[in-house]
């Protein structure tokens, strides 16, 4: 009784799933524009958070999206094998920024629909989150993301997002903490999304170039202990529990052993609670068989009522 009452009074967050992706190019859902007038627009491979206060998501459009993204529109989440309709997010557009021969449309986000679990489920989860949400400034959340943001942000997350390490450095000073706020939009352009508030936004904006690693599923502990370092202004790269190398090109900080990926900085923007980083792709290499990746907690469980369980991340 008391566990329920404490729930009650404190409210209970959204779940964002860990789990141990085996193939990031293969998304199980599949993400569309649409709009009453207009053909559905396929985004699957050009879409990426970009601020979380408010909710803003970033699409990559050129000429010939024509009106569709002139107005209000929706983001339809499809699971692939079924076809069913899972969930929708209500959007309206705002700034863009360029991206070469194309741009990022931004949209903020006004409403949303899930359809993955049922209904009175759906609502007490949502009622949790609301009070959740409610008393956030005073558990001291620093984010302080909306009720209504927050559901937006569950459907939004049935697209998988895999997690990286990302390593920077400037002078005599280094940092590598973890990250899921990460797409690319097309061949020349891939981008990141950090709160404005950590430190390591002045290294990355000092040095203009970031190095990412996979991180693995089975050190998901580990990985997500490293959160702690969004707010450092320096780290000891050495004396972390893992593999710690340095990038072939730029000489950051990378994991050894695995999926390894390096960046220059093009581009940087400030929107809402996040700080934008629009960047192009130098090296790729190794692999990574098991990521640790983040999913929408309903939509996980939706998946196993269809005998398509993720598997879910070893704490390590």
């Amino acid at each position: 009784m008391r566990r329920f009452l404490s729930l009650l009074w404190n409210g209970q967050a959204l779940r964002h799933l860990p789990f141990a992706l085996s193939n990031p190019a293969e998304s199980p859902v599949r993400l569309e524009l649409h709009r009453p007038s207009s053909r559905p627009r396929d985004v699957s491979d050009q879409h990426v958070p970009v601020s979380m206060r408010p909710l803003i998501l970033g699409v990559r459009v050129d000429e010939s999206f024509g009106d569709l993204v002139a107005r209000d529109c929706t983001l339809v989440v499809t699971d692939r094998v079924t076809e069913e309709r899972l969930g929708e997010i209500q959007l309206t557009p705002g700034d863009s920024v360029p991206l070469g021969d194309a741009r990022l449309q931004l949209f903020r986000t006004t409403g949303s629909r899930n359809r993955t679990v049922p209904p009175l489920t759906r609502w007490w989860r949502y009622a949790l989150s609301w009070e959740h949400a409610r008393r956030a400034p005073a558990r001291g959340d620093g984010l302080c993301m909306s009720a209504s943001d927050l559901r937006c942000l569950n459907v939004y997350y049935m697209w998988p997002r895999p997690v990286f390490l990302v390593g920077v450095a400037a002078g005599d000073r280094s940092n590598f903490f973890p990250m899921d706020l990460v797409g690319r939009v097309d061949a020349d352009h891939f981008l990141l999304a950090l709160r404005a508030t950590s430190p390591a936004i002045e290294l990355m904006e000092t040095s203009r170039v970031i190095a990412m690693s996979a991180a693995p599923a089975d050190q998901r502990r580990a990985v997500y202990a490293l959160g702690a370092h969004h707010r450092k202004s320096s780290v000891d790269t050495s004396a972390l529990p893992f593999d710690v190398g340095r990038s072939e090109r730029h000489g950051l900080p990378v994991l050894r052993g695995g999926f390894t990926r390096e960046l220059s900085v093009q581009q940087v923007h400030r929107f809402g609670s996040h700080v934008l980083f629009d960047c192009r792709v130098d090296a790729e290499q190794g692999t990574t068989p098991r990521q640790l990746a983040h999913i929408s907690a309903m939509y996980a469980e939706w998946l196993a009522r269809h005998r398509r369980p993720v598997e879910e991340a070893d704490p390590g």
